[in-house]
């Protein structure tokens, strides 16, 4: 797990191999989706809860079935100090992911997700800081601290309420998502669909890899498209379960409602530029300090292109437009492959 520093050339190789596709702009490119961006905010704390990827709201055909490999490595800087309260995230954090989707009747699919989450020191914050300062954004106190060291955790009245180990591995909790489709696109209305789903406690509460309890929401889902042009959006509610260390930190889970817009440009007949914003709510309203009480609002910029008529990349970039609670920087790849 020490060689997690080749992601960012590696990502940057498949980037410069997908903009090669740019070089040929069609007038009348074929209708494929291949949005929104799927992703979710790397904030340590909101991996462990159940959330609602991006999507389309047209399920998937009966009998067929996608896979999805992505990861996505964030930089994450929170240094939150007021009173008996800390919240210190300092560090480098992958999420590595497989999903299936399943159509299993007309309408109505069903999605699971096995994720791992790795935390680390990391290499990238000098370039972060040198990035922010070129593009005029807040350092957040970055150079307070020394060079890609490392600490998660938070305290509540001098108790420890969240910590996540470093440089291991571990298992997230398990996601399962029910979609159907009720309204089908029209040329004068978008599709519409609900979810609903639950999140299994598989992950480890006391490394920090999971809540430990069951979340359950659901949420809407709307979708259409417009000549070589296709937006999606999607509004969400999870209830989510307080952890064991949150009680015993007197800190209560915050639920979670999100607002999620996409939109798709079809550049060819191969290839997507894709735009994606997620706004939702924060951790836990029980900690008075920005950096975890705050709202996330996410954007997200990606390029997506076919590599066959049953595979698909996509690469993403994203950053927390309010940088108070969110992930600083975060480089996502993904795989999609249809059976």
């Amino acid at each position: 797990m020490r060689r997690l520093p080749v992601l960012a050339p590696a990502l940057a190789g498949v980037c410069l191999s997908g903009c090669g596709l740019l070089r040929t702009r069609s007038d009348h490119p074929a209708h494929v989706v291949r949005g929104p961006i799927p992703a979710r905010t790397q904030e340590a704390i909101k991996l462990t809860y159940l959330f609602f990827r991006p999507r389309r709201a047209t399920t998937q055909p009966p009998g067929t079935t996608d896979l999805t490999a992505q990861t996505a490595y964030s930089s994450l800087y929170q240094n939150g100090h007021g009173g008996s309260d800390d919240v210190v995230f300092d560090s480098e954090l992958s999420h590595t992911s497989l999903s299936a989707r399943r159509g299993v009747s007309p309408g109505t699919d069903v999605e699971v997700e096995v994720g791992v989450t790795f935390a680390t020191a990391g290499f990238m914050d000098e370039f972060v800081e040198e990035y922010h300062k070129l593009l005029g954004f807040p350092s957040e106190g970055r150079r307070n601290r020394p060079k890609n060291e490392y600490e998660m955790d938070v305290f509540h009245n001098g108790n420890l309420a969240y910590r996540l180990d470093a440089d291991q591995p571990g298992f997230s909790d398990l996601p399962i998502v029910v979609t159907h489709q009720f309204v089908e696109e029209t040329a004068s209305s978008p599709a519409l669909s609900a979810r609903a789903g639950v999140e299994l406690p598989t992950g480890s509460e006391s490394k920090g890899f999971g809540n430990g309890v069951l979340d359950w929401g659901g949420g809407l889902l709307a979708e259409k498209s417009f000549d070589r042009w296709t937006a999606t959006a999607a509004v969400d509610y999870v209830l989510t379960g307080t952890s064991r260390t949150f009680e015993q930190a007197d800190v209560a889970a915050h639920d979670d409602l999100d607002a999620q817009f996409g939109l798709e440009y079809r550049w060819n007949d191969d290839v997507s530029l894709l735009l994606g914003t997620i706004l939702e709510s924060p951790v836990t309203r029980s900690i008075p300090l920005k950096e975890i009480d705050g709202n996330i609002l996410s954007i997200d910029l990606g390029i997506s292109w076919d590599a066959g008529e049953r595979s698909r990349f996509l690469v993403e970039f994203g950053e927390d437009a309010i940088a108070r609670s969110g992930p600083d920087f975060t480089l996502m790849a993904a795989w999609v492959y249809s059976l």
